[in-house]
């Protein structure tokens, strides 16, 4: 719930052609948003023991990003691309206004959607 709203329902699949499917494709991830028809999203064993872990998943499913790409991300935090493994630059992407829906949402450090302060450190 957000301010006491429910705005998510995650249900089992009836005929619907738009669904989500899960698999392990041996790492945690998924298409951000509704790719229609049949969406992958990928958790191994590792990632259905860690609860922020499955939100985060679906919740890119359901079309947000990391809070890190945030257009107005610069303001809060330093991402140091010098510290960050080779290919995975992609998940700092820092995303236009007009790319991106911020809700009128403050920046939040603490979002399942943020990657902590060595995510992807070399």
């Amino acid at each position: 719930k957000v301010d006491n709203e429910k705005c998510i329902d995650i249900l089992p699949r009836d005929q619907e052609s738009d669904h989500v499917e899960l698999w392990d494709s041996g790492s945690c991830s998924s298409a951000v948003g509704k790719s229609g028809g049949r969406q992958m999203l990928s958790l191994t064993s590792t990632c259905v023991q860690r609860h922020g872990t499955i939100m985060h998943e679906f919740l890119h499913a359901f079309g947000f990003y990391h809070e890190q790409s945030r257009s107005d991300r610069d303001e809060w935090i330093i991402v140091n691309y010098d510290n960050i493994e080779e290919g995975k630059e992609h998940n700092f992407r820092k995303y236009d206004e007009d790319d991106i829906n911020l809700a009128g949402t403050e920046y939040d450090y603490g979002s399942v959607m943020h990657y902590g302060p060595y995510g992807f450190a070399v």
